[in-house]
């Protein structure tokens, strides 16, 4: 009896999953690769990871946390945000979770003119720096700007 109740929350479970891996599927799509900034300057950003896809956010808002920026993005995306506590203490969100993975922190210099962003520094309360693997991918996918990993 309770091996059976078992197997149905296991199927309703995997059911609701590849519900919500199709509905990211499909929005996926319509979410650009990078949030530009509407003018140069210095920017915290957040690289991402979801089911495969390879996002960069930059901060809106100025000044804003890296927690705040991968919260909106999380939201954009109606995916769940988890609150856990950092090594210090702080309240920060997973940085992993079922269906995304924040692979990279810090601060980007945007040089719009130049179309060049020179990425450095890490997110102290996170302890993630940049990802240099996932900012030459998304560098291949725009070959007229340059990434530079300082």
């Amino acid at each position: 009896m309770n091996f059976k109740r078992i197997i149905v929350v296991f199927e309703l479970n995997y059911s609701f999953k590849q519900q919500v891996h199709q509905v990211l599927m499909i929005s996926l799509d319509e979410i650009p690769v990078i949030n530009w900034p509407d003018k140069s300057g210095e920017f915290k950003f957040v690289q991402l990871e979801v089911l495969n896809n390879l996002f960069l956010r930059f901060e809106v808002k100025r000044p804003d946390f890296h927690i705040y920026i991968l919260r909106d993005f999380l939201t954009e995306l109606n995916l769940p945000i988890i609150k856990t506590r950092s090594e210090s203490g702080t309240r920060i969100i997973e940085p992993k979770g079922e269906n995304y993975l924040v692979s990279g922190m810090g601060i980007a210099d945007v040089y719009l003119e130049e179309k060049r962003i020179d990425f450095l520094g890490k997110s102290m309360d996170y302890k993630l720096a940049v990802n240099n693997d996932h900012i030459d991918k998304i560098n291949l996918l725009f070959p007229d700007w340059k990434f530079r990993h300082l």
